[in-house]
């Protein structure tokens, strides 16, 4: 009897642990020019040189409690802004923004990546449709990039 019970509990605390450590999975992502009701509006992956401001949404599945996600804004090969967000559920949607300047044109991307580093999903656009030939002017000493984030 004694013997049945530990194998039981040692059965349900094997279970529990797989699910605390289900993989987190981005469903859903999407570059667009602002998010309403908590989806994405104006989605594209071309966007011209004066659009101002855009956003990146992204839907989570399977995050545990405590886990976060991360927002990584890419130009021209370089991290631009980071955005970190708390995973309090499953699904769990997100959306950092990033003011784009006229001169960054070109290819960028975001990588949605765990706590871990690992990326989980990459989502590339264009601005302005031309490619960067280099990085514009780096930001004063001191100053870093802005971004902003929303998350429900």
């Amino acid at each position: 009897m004694k013997k049945s019970v530990v194998m039981v509990l040692l059965f349900l605390a094997v279970a529990l642990a797989g699910s605390a450590l289900a993989e987190m999975t981005v469903d859903e992502a999407a570059v667009c020019t602002s998010v309403a009701d908590r989806k994405p509006e104006g989605v594209a992956t071309n966007f011209p040189a004066e659009v101002g401001r855009l956003f990146v949404f992204s839907k989570v599945n399977g995050g545990a409690e405590g886990a976060s996600v991360t927002h990584r804004w890419i130009y021209a090969d370089k991290t631009v802004a980071e955005v970190k967000f708390d995973v309090k559920g499953s699904p769990w949607r997100v959306w950092s923004s990033k003011g784009i300047a006229p001169a960054r044109k070109g290819a960028w991307k975001v990588e949605i990546a765990d706590d871990a580093g690992k990326v989980l999903k990459t989502v590339e656009f264009t601005v302005g449709g031309e490619t960067p030939a280099k990085e514009p002017t780096a930001p004063e000493a001191g100053k870093t990039p802005a971004a902003e984030k929303s998350a429900k």
